[in-house]
């Protein structure tokens, strides 16, 4: 197991702002958040910033504090592709963090996704994924993933 810093008990408190505008004929969310995690005499900071809807989406995270520093962006994109029928999704994110006070290097992470999901009957979808994922840990990971889920109750 890898900790990136000693597991204790701790406090979280966090606040928020979300609000719903039109944007080119479509309801865009707007979102900020704030959170402070109280540790034992120490604490870290998180601050998300994003936009987006059902379709699209930006969005971007800083942490600072005892758990480290890192910033990130993260985009996705849906797309239907046969309506009802067939979806294409694909987000993409990247990060750059350094590990707490005692290592002043820092490290950067890109990670992708693509995807496709298919609904044969409205109850099925069937999921394939591809995923990449390039850091200075793991150097260059991909995975491959297929998921089947069927809805047993339309009405509970």
């Amino acid at each position: 197991m890898f900790w990136v810093f000693e597991h204790k008990k701790y406090q979280e408190v966090e606040g928020g702002l979300d609000y719903i505008t039109k944007f080119l004929g479509s309801d865009i969310n707007l979102s900020g958040r704030v959170a402070d995690v109280l540790y034992d005499g120490d604490h870290s900071l998180k601050i998300q910033l994003g936009a987006g809807n059902s379709i699209f989406g930006l969005s971007f995270t800083k942490y600072t504090g005892y758990t480290g520093e890192a910033e990130g962006i993260y985009g996705y994109i849906n797309h239907e592709l046969i309506k009802t029928k067939l979806t294409f999704s694909a987000n993409l994110n990247y990060t750059g963090y350094k590990l707490g006070k005692y290592d002043d290097s820092r490290a950067t992470a890109l990670g992708g996704i693509l995807g496709l999901t298919w609904r044969p009957d409205p109850r099925i979808s069937i999921d394939g994924q591809g995923q990449v994922l390039v850091n200075d840990v793991y150097k260059y990971d991909t995975r491959f993933l297929v998921g089947f889920n069927y809805w047993l109750f339309s009405k509970l």
